[in-house]
């Protein structure tokens, strides 16, 4: 709490629960509440907190986080079946039942604005663990899909590649795109990987790419 611009540090212990806090404040003097959210320690316990201020007498935020007072859902993408047709790619050499068309399945379970994201994975091979954006007018765009990887083409046709990278072979689950705070949509490039129809019967199959692009929108 700031009154006449001497701060005023403020201990909550009812951490997690629903609350209220009492301020006694000198009749006309100025007064505002900074709150700040920190991330977790297991993330960057060395990171600067997220800190928004409310002046108690205008009765608004002082310097606005833009992608806090917006809609930040992206619209519900279905499942996507990608068809990779055996007979495009060869000869199928593996098990029996795998005959015929391959149909590898696109699953999105979410999309998501955000201003900070919380990595938390040992796997990831580039940038810390907290991700935040580069400044109060823009955000992150979260995308939840198990994937071999995944870009983003914004509407202008450039490609961004995600601030999380997983290690090869393998597959990851978050993928994190720096982009304004009044983003709206694009298509997101994915690749899936598929046993490769070249390789030996019995075991050991080495693995092509199903590559997809899959448009989305984030309403304001």
């Amino acid at each position: 709490m700031n009154v006449d611009g001497t701060e005023h540090p403020v201990t909550y212990a009812a951490e997690g629960l629903d609350g209220s806090i009492v301020f006694a404040i000198k009749d006309g003097a100025a007064a505002s509440l900074s709150v700040a959210e920190r991330p977790s320690v297991s993330a960057d316990e060395d990171a600067d907190p997220i800190e928004q201020s409310y002046d108690l007498r205008a009765g608004k935020v002082g310097d606005p986080i833009a992608v806090y007072y917006r809609n930040r859902v992206a619209d519900k993408i279905k499942k996507v079946d990608i068809p990779c047709a055996w007979t495009e790619l060869g000869e199928y050499n593996g098990t029996a039942d795998a005959q015929g068309d391959c149909i590898e399945r696109l699953v999105i379970s979410d999309v998501h604005l955000a201003y900070a994201f919380d990595n938390g994975s040992e796997s990831a091979s580039i940038n810390s663990d907290y991700i935040k954006a580069d400044s109060r007018k823009d955000a992150l765009l979260v995308v939840e899909t198990n994937q071999h990887s995944v870009k983003l083409e914004l509407p202008d046709g450039t490609i961004e590649e995600s601030e999380v990278q997983y290690e090869e072979p393998g597959y990851g689950d978050y993928w994190v795109f720096k982009v304004p705070g009044d983003f709206t949509g694009g298509n997101l490039l994915t690749v899936s990987l598929v046993d490769s129809p070249d390789a030996p019967s019995g075991g050991g199959l080495s693995s092509v790419g199903v590559e997809h692009a899959e448009a989305f929108q984030v309403p304001r």
